[in-house]
């Protein structure tokens, strides 16, 4: 599946200026996974997470989105994380599976109000792979 313009460009725009807005945009434009796009609900065990984020080095980078999940239907499910996990926890419990030269960023958005009732009070992680050969 070809990584649709209109995604590409709201990734880009979010990735530029990782705002709350940008990211709020970023949730209300998507139309389910793609090949390097993921949802997940809440962050996954180590090994697996290393997995996932191989995969998307190995096709070109991407990110996955912790606090969303897809449904049958392909539409998105905006649960929210119960806490922002902390960034060192995650990279020291990949950094025996990965290797050093892979880059990632993960970034937090934490909505205490908004106008979408769907994020009020609530926190997403997304960790986003580079395009690193």
């Amino acid at each position: 599946m070809e990584f649709p313009k209109q995604l590409k460009d709201q990734v880009y725009k979010l990735l530029q200026e990782p705002t709350l807005d940008k990211f709020r945009e970023f949730l209300h434009a998507q139309t389910g996974e793609h090949n390097a796009i993921d949802f997940k609900s809440q962050w996954i065990e180590n090994a697996a997470l290393a997995k996932e984020i191989l995969a998307l080095a190995n096709s070109q980078g991407g990110f996955i989105v912790f606090g969303v999940s897809e449904n049958e239907d392909k539409s998105i499910r905006i649960d929210g994380l119960p806490e922002i996990k902390d960034k060192a926890v995650v990279s020291n419990g990949i950094k025996n599976f990965i290797s050093s030269n892979l880059k990632y960023e993960i970034y937090d958005f934490s909505y205490n109000t908004s106008e979408y009732e769907a994020l009020n009070d609530k926190k997403f992680q997304m960790l986003v792979v580079e395009d690193v050969p």
